[in-house]
């Protein structure tokens, strides 16, 4: 007599038990932490930071950048010569920061930049050094600019630090 064709069901709730552990194990990694969400954004700040000041410098206008709470946006003169909001498509677009990351201060030349002004990149002249700190629950990184242009990220400031 030949046994039965198929699973028992212990078979089959053990091979389950393992599909769950597994499927389990990869969703923990897949989904990013808050801390690497922080970085990802102060990367992808410091690229658009130092891509407005080569752009500036390319293209002979004025670009300029504002960070209030938890969004930033760049700006460009218009025809008039006065600041407006870069609101297409292009890189420079308005952008709200994810998971509680906001801004929460911005130094220029070792001074802190009120909420109100902007940190310009001129089409002539060397730009400033500046500092933005960008932070969550987790902690807060550093994006330092300095006279060339280049944009750095840390987990220290740069310039110091304004209570």
């Amino acid at each position: 007599m030949t046994s039965p064709r198929g699973f028992t069901l212990i078979e089959l709730l053990v091979v389950l038990v393992i599909v769950g552990i597994v499927l389990g194990m990869a969703s923990v990694q897949l989904m990013p932490d808050a801390r690497a969400t922080l970085r990802q954004e102060a990367v992808r700040l410091a690229l658009l930071l130092e891509n407005a000041h080569q752009e500036s410098l390319v293209s002979g206008h004025d670009l300029a950048w504002r960070g209030q709470g938890s969004r930033y946006a760049f700006l460009a003169r218009d025809e008039y010569n006065e600041w407006k909001i870069i609101e297409d498509s292009s890189p420079y677009r308005p952008r709200d920061l994810p998971d509680n990351i906001a801004v929460q201060q911005v130094m220029v030349e070792n001074q802190a930049l009120p909420a109100e002004d902007l940190l310009a990149f001129g089409a002539r002249g060397l730009p400033l050094r500046f500092q933005i700190e960008l932070g969550n629950q987790v902690g807060s990184l550093y994006l330092a600019g300095n006279s060339t242009g280049a944009v750095t990220v840390s987990q220290t400031p740069a310039l110091g630090s304004v209570p």
